[in-house]
């Protein structure tokens, strides 16, 4: 994060933003929760998979989103969305190889615009995707205007 810190890191596995107040739904049927590194391994299933998390966001601003992930070279360039339900604060990408399944990288993908209080982050396929989507271990968001 170059000297920053995550205002949320939002853990995958346990669905979690690392504060009580935090909560995940699984909207796949092939999604399994593997390993000593504690991560979500997401097999492709159709268009409506997701991971959606609930969180409480301190003050309205800019976040940058950071993916912590995992792919082989076989699956590398997944399409995927990162958005706020309810608004139209969205980022799209693709997941691009690590280089293998135990090695994540923590990477921006871009900027969310989130408002102040609950707000519920999804995180989907953005079209086709090979058998895997990723191994995910999570989602951070910090604030654009801070400091390194």
């Amino acid at each position: 994060y170059h000297g920053r810190r995550p205002i949320r890191q939002i853990d995958a596995v346990h669905g979690t933003d690392r504060l009580p107040d935090g909560h995940h739904a699984l909207a796949q049927r092939r999604l399994d929760y593997r390993g000593p590194t504690a991560h979500l391994v997401w097999f492709y299933d159709g268009p409506a998979d997701r991971v959606v998390w609930s969180i409480d966001v301190p003050q309205t601003g800019t976040y940058e989103a950071w993916v912590e992930w995992a792919q082989v070279d076989e699956y590398a360039d997944n399409p995927i969305a990162i958005e706020v339900e309810g608004s139209s604060s969205r980022i799209a990408g693709v997941l691009p190889s690590t280089g293998g399944w135990g090695r994540f990288q923590n990477k921006t993908f871009g900027l969310l615009v989130l408002e102040a209080g609950r707000q519920r982050i999804r995180f989907r396929p953005d079209g086709p995707n090979k058998t895997e989507v990723s191994d995910l271990r999570g989602l951070h968001l910090i604030p654009a205007s801070q400091e390194p």
